[in-house]
């Protein structure tokens, strides 16, 4: 679903006299996108019906997604074999989970700790990287939806960033 919701006129425009096919036609902004229309309209942006659909940021951004897709995915596939490891060792592998390491610490708790370790350094990597790859080409991408495009300019409006 695009950004763009046509105005009554707009359904004329195109060809729809009925009311009730403009009805059918014309679709609310998803409540996700409603405060963003507002606040383009309140700067004197364009109007609802002659936002352009390439604005929006599924279509703007792959390269963005594909990047976080590939670190997120191997992540999460990798914490969550880990877990599955420490479970299934500690259900099927009770004599090597129950083997004292040190003192009343046994690898069953040596690997419940390691868990949280986990969890933490993939946070801290997963900033790291967010840093150097992710947030320059989100940057990239919000000055790009906000230069006006050449053919895609909007009418009535001279665009530029704000």
């Amino acid at each position: 679903m695009s950004v763009v919701t046509p105005s009554v006129g707009d359904v004329r425009d195109r060809g729809h006299t009925d009311p009730e096919e403009a009805a059918r036609v014309i679709r609310p902004l998803p409540p996700r996108l409603a405060p963003r229309v507002a606040r383009v309209e309140r700067r004197g942006g364009p109007p609802r019906s002659r936002l352009r659909p390439a604005c929006t940021p599924r279509r703007s951004s792959p390269s963005l997604r594909r990047r976080y897709r590939g670190f997120v995915f191997p992540a999460t596939i990798a914490f969550l074999a880990w877990y599955l490891l420490y479970v299934v060792l500690s259900n099927w592998a009770g004599d090597l989970m129950g083997r004292q390491v040190v003192g009343n610490v046994n690898v069953a708790l040596v690997f419940g700790l390691l868990q949280f370790v986990t969890t933490f350094v993939i946070a801290w990597l997963y900033s790291r990287y967010s840093n150097a790859k992710l947030d320059p080409l989100a940057r990239e991408t919000r000055r790009a939806l906000r230069r006006p495009h050449a053919g895609h300019a909007v009418a009535g409006h001279a665009g530029g960033e704000r």
